[in-house]
């Protein structure tokens, strides 16, 4: 039986993420992939990590194996701590397996990053769920 992710969090990963399942190289990374180069740069190789993290999270999550998704996803976040999508997908993984601090320290770690509506709604609904008002209004 395919595991469910709370709802926001599920509206969030595919309006955005599941769109999008692993973003491309940027900036100088980009530029020096191109050329073969990209590992010159540790930070080049350490998103170059992430990516393959997340694309393996997203292969655990489609075979129902939310302990590897959520490691794979931890992984990702370890190498590459500015991607918001890493904590977003972190923490839908983590508060389904009812880690709930952890998915809490991700939506804001996301929020921090990435200040959009979507990333506030996920945190102030899970705010909401802890019982923590004033996070949950701030973020709503």
């Amino acid at each position: 039986m395919r595991a469910l992710l709370p709802a926001t969090a599920l509206a969030l990963l595919l309006g955005t993420v599941a769109a999008a399942p692993v973003a491309a190289a940027s900036g100088p990374c980009r530029v020096l992939g191109l050329a073969g180069l990209d590992r010159a740069l540790p930070s080049c190789g350490l998103e170059a990590a992430a990516r393959l993290s997340i694309a393996a999270g997203q292969r655990a999550l489609a075979d129902d194996d939310l302990a590897g998704a959520l490691a794979r996803f931890r992984e990702a976040t370890a190498h590459a701590p500015a991607r918001s999508d890493a904590h977003i997908l972190r923490g839908a993984v983590a508060e389904t397996l009812g880690e709930l601090d952890e998915a809490y320290a991700a939506y804001e770690a996301a929020v921090r990053l990435d200040p959009s509506p979507a990333h506030h709604v996920v945190l102030g609904a899970l705010a909401d769920r802890l019982g923590h008002v004033d996070p949950a209004l701030r973020a709503l």
